[in-house]
């Protein structure tokens, strides 16, 4: 998850990160793709960025070939937040919010909460428990939802649950995952699973 700058940081250093990232986007869309294959369907899991997209910017799926009937792929913006009482130990929270497209519903955009806890003493990768509750704007409509995983330095997983919603989306339901590949350095969140109204 990629922290939002400091004020004192440097314009140079801010102006130099967005154009690397551009510059690697625009690669990346220009390799060449494989045959689609079908990939296993992550439906039935459980339970700061500088730029936003623009509404024609495809989905980008974290999964190779991956068929799910809701994908999406933010650009995210992360900032640090006070963290409520919790009988679990804290180790930091973020406002999170986010815009993208998605297959099926086009232009949409997110916002959460999200908490990490205290992990184990040992573990190598730095790997903490993390929980995301949030809401994504379909439109006119909101969906709320809620999720956990682990935050690791090289990759965040969380799996999510939605929850209800409003307008078109009251009776909503679905559930899937949620990847950010090196969240220290990367602006996009890949969701992938089922989001139905």
């Amino acid at each position: 998850m990629v922290m939002q700058a400091p004020p004192q940081t440097g314009r140079l250093n801010r102006s130099q990160y967005i154009f690397w990232s551009a510059l690697l986007l625009l690669l990346l869309t220009g390799c060449t793709s494989t045959p689609a294959q079908h990939s296993p369907t992550h439906a039935g899991t459980t339970p700061t960025p500088t730029f936003s997209p623009t509404p024609a910017s495809p989905v980008w799926s974290y999964l190779p070939n991956d068929h799910d009937p809701f994908q999406a792929t933010f650009v995210e913006r992360a900032t640090y937040a006070t963290c409520p009482h919790s009988p679990r130990p804290t180790v930091m929270c973020w406002n999170v919010s986010g815009v993208g497209n998605s297959i099926p519903y086009g232009a949409i955009s997110f916002s959460s909460f999200d908490i990490n806890y205290v992990g184990p003493l040992q573990d190598p990768d730095g790997c903490e428990p993390t929980t995301r509750q949030g809401s994504v704007d379909i439109g006119n409509a909101m969906v709320q939802f809620v999720s956990s995983g682990t935050w690791c330095m090289n990759l965040v997983h969380l799996v999510y649950q939605v929850i209800g919603g409003t307008d078109t989306f009251r009776h909503a339901h679905g559930k899937g995952s949620i990847f950010i590949p090196d969240p220290n350095h990367n602006i996009h969140e890949y969701w992938t699973g089922t989001l139905l109204p």
